[in-house]
């Protein structure tokens, strides 16, 4: 009947885009290589005032050194990499502020500035670490350099229209950058969330200090699947914890902490301190999987 024909008209269009938003937001960052093999070091907080109510809140950042340790001290994590967000930069890490301003000005290029907000300060190895795809450039060296930047394809557009960007620069709150990459723009289903990446190789020796300051995303890389689990009470132990925890409980003697192993494909749906992105909503997005499916 027509009243049939029009249902399925409407019915089945709906059905295709719920269950492919859907279906795409649930495997968020399971499109990275190895994304099985990888996690995000966390940590549970709490603290007193007076000895009896306790206050607790999890955060998805962590210390500059601890996936280092991490990796030095587990034979089983092959690797490790990490990035500070730009609501965190400050000049010994990064060698920049949280307000940033990008110039493009020189022979040849137009004299263009824009105020950016989705800046990050990256291991080496960060693109090789998650294969991230390129447009230009080479994974395993293109944030070599101690004035390397590597930007997406929108960015490269903004600045340079239509043309190669690789080694021409620009300026970042006055100080000189060369574009040593570009990357393919993220995809909405993931965790990860820039425009821009500069290096952290003229920092590494500061990253490397232990400080009792929550403010890089760490991850680890597994040489083979780990129960991440398992993984996570091994050095939960009161002997390996006191170890690991040190400096943060000398700073601050009223708290207590746990080491939190996040798997990747979890990270993008935790709504903890410490996110630079909008957290998803597991439940809802299985709601519009079955709304798919009865429609």
């Amino acid at each position: 009947t027509l009243n049939n024909l029009l249902g399925l008209s409407v019915g089945f269009p709906a059905f295709i885009v719920l269950w492919q938003y859907s279906y795409s937001e649930l495997n968020s960052d399971k499109q990275w290589k190895h994304w099985e093999r990888i996690a995000r070091m966390a940590f549970w907080w709490e603290w007193t005032d007076d000895g009896k109510s306790w206050q607790g809140y999890f955060n998805g950042s962590n210390a500059t050194d601890f996936a280092e340790i991490i990796h030095i001290e587990y034979p089983q994590i092959e690797a490790f990499t990490r990035i500070i967000h730009q609501v965190a930069f400050d000049v010994n890490h990064t060698g920049l502020t949280p307000n940033i301003t990008v110039r493009c000005e020189g022979p040849g290029q137009p004299n263009i500035m824009f105020r950016e907000e989705g800046l990050t300060c990256a291991d080496p190895n960060f693109f090789e670490f998650f294969s991230i795809p390129l447009r230009y450039g080479h994974a395993s060296t293109v944030l070599l350099k101690a004035n390397a930047l590597v930007i997406s394809e929108w960015t490269a557009g903004r600045y340079f229209a239509d043309g190669n960007p690789l080694g021409q620069t620009l300026q970042i709150n006055n100080r000189e950058y060369e574009v040593t990459g570009v990357f393919e723009n993220l995809p909405r289903n993931t965790h990860l969330l820039f425009d821009m990446v500069v290096s952290n190789a003229s920092y590494l020796d500061y990253w490397e200090v232990s400080r009792p300051f929550a403010i890089a995303t760490c991850y680890i890389k597994a040489a083979e699947n780990l129960d991440w689990i398992d993984f996570e009470n091994e050095f939960n132990q009161p002997e390996v914890y006191a170890g690991h925890w040190a400096v943060g409980l000398k700073a601050y003697p009223d708290g207590k902490g746990r080491t939190i192993v996040q798997p990747l494909n979890e990270v993008a749906f935790n709504r903890w301190n410490g996110n630079h992105f909008t957290a998803k909503s597991k439940p809802l997005l299985i709601i519009f999987q079955f709304v798919g499916w009865t429609i």
